[in-house]
């Protein structure tokens, strides 16, 4: 399973399942379903991640999920920004 994030205001993000059910949980979405945060939603999902990011839960872990969480954050700063949506889908391929 992936998850594909779209934004009208950047170009599109792929997780795996493991950082995307990571990420639905951060942000208090169910993972394994998509969805969408409106711009109204973005402030808070962007405040748990931050935290997030700057604190990874597993550091031994090599930088990949840090590193691809720091691209999911900045597609949603830069859809706050630009006062857009972000929607994501799940895909079982």
């Amino acid at each position: 399973m992936s998850y594909i994030f779209k934004s009208r205001a950047s170009g599109n993000l792929l997780l795996g399942a493991l950082e995307g059910d990571r990420l639905m949980r951060m942000v208090g979405q169910v993972p394994g379903r998509p969805g969408l945060l409106d711009h109204e939603e973005l402030p808070a999902a962007i405040r748990v991640m931050e935290q997030s990011v700057a604190r990874p839960l597993r550091p031994e872990l090599d930088t990949t999920d840090t590193d691809s969480l720091q691209s999911i954050l900045e597609l949603f700063i830069t859809a706050r920004n630009e006062t857009v949506e972000v929607l994501w889908g799940v895909s079982t391929c």
